[in-house]
């Protein structure tokens, strides 16, 4: 499962610090129509974007067993990463450093986290019985 992570976390790298095509619109079909669905513009894709890979990168860190104790530092560790990389894009071309995007990255990698320990305990509750 840590392998799992490592390459989740060098796709969300990637697609961080690559360079789009300007004038674009923000994220892709799947994250435009959910940022339609919930919350009623297209627009805010980007948003989506960024709360589902860093959710996803939380539930790998919890699944993958990187830092449970205490219970707070992986999903600490990977909002540090998330404003980290958004720091860079400040200093890359035809990318924007954006707060509310680390604020996002933060917010997925805790629910991502908190949602996995959830089914983990669920899961050991019942193969337990």
């Amino acid at each position: 499962m840590r392998v799992g992570f490592v390459l989740l976390l060098g796709v969300v790298t990637v697609l961080s610090l690559a360079s789009f095509p300007s004038g674009a619109a923000p994220g892709n079909a799947l994250t435009r129509m959910i940022a339609t669905l919930l919350l009623g513009d297209a627009a805010h894709a980007d948003k989506v974007g960024h709360f589902m890979a860093y959710s996803a990168l939380g539930a790998a860190a919890y699944f993958a067993a990187i830092a449970r104790r205490p219970f707070w530092a992986a999903p600490a560790l990977l909002a540090l990463y998330g404003a980290g990389l958004e720091g860079v894009q400040y200093f890359l071309a035809g990318r924007t450093a954006d707060i509310v995007d680390a604020a996002v990255n933060g917010v997925g990698a805790a629910s991502g986290y908190a949602v996995a320990a959830g089914l983990g305990a669920l899961i050991s509750f019942q193969t337990k019985r």
